[in-house]
C-alpha cells in the first residue's frame, strides 16, 4: 500500500510539472486515431488525442526550444523478454514477453527539431516462462528467508506453465537525434520500480495459482540502458537491465533484457 500511495503521489507531481513546463511548441504530425484542439488561445492549446491530452503552445519564435507535455495513454509497447546470465534456473525465451503503456510524457526539442530530450512515465507488465519442472519459492534457511528455484519433483509434484511475473513503473530519459524525413534514433537510461512480483505455476491437473506473492528476494529498484529507432508513429526498442534482478537473499541471479516495438496512439 505504501508503494501504491508513493507511486500515485509521484505520478501527480510528475504530471503537473510536465504540463506546467510545456510553454513552447509547434504543430506536429501524428497518425492519431483521434485529434481535436480544445481551449485554444494566444499562449497555448490543448490537444485531445486518442485517450490522451497534450499541451501545445503557440510558439512564434523560431529560435526557441520547443516543448511538449501530455497525460494519458500516449503509446503502447509489446516485446519479447529474456533473462540473460541466468544462474540457478532455465527460462523459455519464446514464452517470455512484456507489454506496457505510457501515462505521462515530456519532450524538449531544439529549434530545428533535430535534437531532443525525452522522458515519460510507463507502466509495464513482464512475464518470464521457466523451463523444466522448476519454480520460484521462498524457503527458510536457519531462520532466514531465501529465494530459490527448486524442482517440484522433490515434493512429488508436477509443475507446468511456470512463470515469474512483475509489474514495473519505468521513467526513461533519452537523447534523440531526428533526421529531416522524421526517422529518429535515441539512447539513454531508465529508472525502474518493480512491484507485485509473483511466482505462478500449474500444479498437476489443478488450475494455475500463485506459489509466491511479493515474498521473493527481488531488487525493487533497477536501472536500464535503452536504445530505440523509429518514426513518430512507431519505434523498435531494446532494453538491458544492468543490476541483478534478484537481491542478496536469493540463490538465483539473472539480468532482464527485452526487444520490442511501441506504437503512438
Amino acid at each position: 500500500m505504501k508503494k501504491i500511495i508513493l507511486t500515485l503521489t509521484f505520478c501527480m507531481a510528475f504530471g503537473s510539472m510536465l504540463l506546467a513546463q510545456s510553454n513552447y511548441s509547434e504543430t506536429r504530425v501524428y497518425s492519431k486515431f483521434l485529434s481535436k484542439t480544445i481551449n485554444e488561445d494566444n499562449s497555448h492549446s490543448w490537444n485531445l488525442n486518442f485517450l490522451s491530452l497534450e499541451k501545445v503552445g503557440s510558439n512564434k519564435n523560431k529560435h526557441s526550444w520547443k516543448s511538449y507535455a501530455g497525460i494519458g495513454p500516449d503509446n503502447i509497447s509489446v516485446g519479447f523478454a529474456g533473462l540473460t546470465e541466468s544462474d540457478g534456473f532455465d527460462y523459455k525465451p519464446g514464452g517470455s514477453w512484456e507489454w506496457g503503456f505510457s501515462l505521462l510524457h515530456f519532450e524538449l526539442w531544439s529549434p530545428n527539431n533535430h535534437f531532443g530530450i525525452c522522458t515519460e512515465l510507463d507502466l509495464t507488465r513482464s512475464s518470464y516462462r521457466i523451463k523444466g519442472n522448476d519454480a520460484f519459492h521462498v524457503v527458510n534457511v536457519n531462520g532466514e528467508k531465501i529465494t530459490v528455484c527448486d524442482d517440484a519433483l522433490m515434493k512429488n509434484l508436477n509443475y507446468s506453465r511456470q512463470r515469474l511475473i512483475n509489474w514495473s513503473w519505468r521513467v526513461p530519459v533519452t537523447l534523440c537525434l531526428r533526421a529531416s524525413n522524421g526517422v529518429h534514433v535515441s539512447a539513454g537510461a531508465e529508472a525502474e520500480l518493480r512491484h507485485h512480483v509473483r511466482s505462478r505455476a500449474k500444479v498437476g491437473k489443478d488450475k494455475k495459482y500463485y506459489l509466491e506473492r511479493n515474498n521473493l528476494a527481488v531488487n525493487d529498484f533497477g536501472y536500464n540502458a535503452i536504445v530505440a529507432i523509429g518514426t513518430s508513429d512507431f519505434e523498435i526498442y531494446g532494453r538491458y537491465n544492468l543490476p541483478d534482478y534478484f537481491g542478496k537473499n536469493a540463490r538465483v541471479s539473472c539480468q532482464p533484457i527485452s526487444i520490442g516495438v511501441s506504437f503512438n496512439l
